[in-house]
């Protein structure tokens, strides 16, 4: 599937129009644009942030290997809480 250049995407259309018409004293388009704007700072903010932990060079005959630990169950969790002393 082919990507739509990014000055025809409609998120980009729609913010260049919020940005253009709220600027010049459109109130609606000035709240648009505001809401476009808060929605990607906090997504740059706090969405998800990748994490290096290592990196090394794998020589002939090393593999590597990744783990990861499963959720705890629902009952896990609960024995958790129990298990857990108070404050």
């Amino acid at each position: 599937m082919a990507l739509i250049p990014r000055a025809f995407r409609p998120a980009t259309t729609i913010r260049r129009i919020a940005m253009y018409k709220g600027m010049r004293g459109s109130r609606g388009w000035l709240a648009v644009l505001v809401f476009l704007l808060t929605k990607n700072t906090l997504k740059n903010t706090f969405g998800k942030q990748v994490e290096v932990v290592a990196v090394e060079r794998l020589t002939e005959g090393q593999f590597v290997r990744i783990e990861s630990q499963r959720p705890p169950t629902r009952k896990e969790r609960k024995q958790r809480k129990i298990l857990r002393p108070a404050k």
